[in-house]
């Protein structure tokens, strides 16, 4: 979300187990999952720093193997029921939130961040959508999408993940605001497909 962006060092252990109210145990572990995947380098007496070292991936540790997995398995529940959602959620919802999330795709590809449209989109489903069940399971699946993201950003050698998306963000935004919202599902629909499509190259 841009809080840590290369080049900047992260707080200590400490401070971000106090931050994110996590173990020390956790945030070494989750800093190693990092610098496996490219994303940290930590200088002794110095910290950890943010950096993308796209040419640096070992994917062979058991985290990050499980992690890839549950990552596809959420991209093909997506895939199979991303649309019906979609259409479930936008027609129980106000008009007024549906032109709110247009305006935060907007936001998205002008701050040259499209690439978050994944976690706005399932959050503003898991806040709005009338099924408690789908709430539950849509909730999971926004945590288990970061992990695609390491792979999205090796696709892009230039790294602007931004413009893999700005497209699609861009067509988002006109559909919510028009109330095409058929259109808008079958989009998302078609998304999740290449998404998991993708998985496949990396």
């Amino acid at each position: 979300h841009g809080c840590y962006p290369a080049g900047s060092y992260l707080p200590s252990l400490t401070e971000m187990a106090q931050k994110y109210g996590a173990g020390l145990s956790t945030i070494r572990r989750t800093l190693h999952i990092l610098d496996c995947l490219g994303f940290v380098r930590s200088y002794h007496g110095k910290g950890t720093k943010v950096c993308m070292e796209l040419g640096r991936l070992d994917c062979s540790g058991k985290e990050i193997q499980e992690g890839m997995r549950l990552n596809r398995e959420c991209l093909q529940l997506l895939a199979l029921t991303i649309r019906a959602v979609s259409q479930y959620t936008l027609d129980s919802v106000e008009d007024t939130k549906r032109i709110d999330l247009a305006g935060k795709f907007a936001a998205l590809k002008n701050g040259r961040r499209s690439f978050l449209c994944f976690e706005v989109y399932l959050h503003f489903i898991y806040r709005e959508i009338p099924s408690n069940m789908i709430r539950e399971c849509y909730g999971r699946m926004t945590e288990l999408l970061a992990w695609g993201y390491p792979f999205a950003v090796r696709r892009r050698k230039d790294g602007n993940l931004f413009m893999e998306y700005d497209g699609f963000v861009a067509e988002a935004e006109r559909d919510l605001r028009v109330g095409d919202i058929k259109k808008f599902s079958e989009n998302w629909e078609s998304l999740m497909i290449r998404e998991e499509q993708k998985l496949d190259l990396c």
